[in-house]
């Protein structure tokens, strides 16, 4: 990661903020999220509590601030802080939750009309182990783990790309040598139910 050329807040999105364009904001809405966790659920703090701490130190703080720089730092230029949305951006942030929305639906819908059998089976799998998962720990654990996840994940793959390609071809390499012990009638049956192309003549 390089600390230059940090992208502006105003032009940053939900994908540019998991992709740490802008190092600092990232870290920042990271670490926020981390405290918030903690919080909630090492102290019990209720989001009703959490919210209205945060509000009350930071208008202690700005007033204390306030105070301070009249009393010692008279020429002191304060800094402009504005935290409405812009029209702009609101419209830019409303559009990608909608394009997500779309796509997650649509996804869905595919599923429900079961284009892919094979799919609609992992499907009701997946949410058959996330409930399995769901009773072992909190939803707000889950939710945790998975933004932590978009966070780290993502990155990591496209700064260690080609050392993952080693391993995963490495990984390839290892199950067409075993493809080769099994027997073709079982090959084709895998291949016609997953649609895909198991090659165990080249290794």
């Amino acid at each position: 990661m390089s600390f230059k050329n940090q992208k502006e807040f105003k032009e940053l999105s939900v994908y540019d903020l998991l992709m740490w364009k802008n190092i600092y904001v990232s870290l920042l809405v990271l670490l926020s999220f981390q405290a918030f966790y903690t919080l909630v659920t090492r102290y019990n703090y209720s989001v009703v509590t959490l919210v209205g701490r945060i509000v009350f130190f930071q208008v202690l703080f700005f007033i204390v601030f306030n105070l301070v720089t009249q009393k010692f730092f008279p020429d002191f230029k304060k800094p402009e802080i504005d935290l409405r949305i812009s029209e702009e951006l609101a419209i830019r942030l409303v559009k990608e939750l909608l394009n997500s929305l779309n796509c997650s639906l649509g996804y869905y819908n595919d599923i429900l009309k079961c284009k892919d059998l094979v799919q609609s089976g992992l499907f009701v799998l997946k949410a058959h182990v996330l409930c399995w998962v769901s009773n072992l720990m909190s939803s707000l654990t889950l939710f945790y783990i998975f933004v932590v996840y978009q966070f780290i994940f993502p990155k990591l793959f496209i700064v260690y790309e080609k050392e993952i390609e080693k391993i995963v071809s490495a990984i390839k390499l290892k199950l067409k040598k075993s493809l080769k012990k099994v027997p073709p009638k079982y090959i084709q049956l895998v291949e016609k139910y997953l649609k895909i192309k198991l090659d165990s003549k080249k290794v």
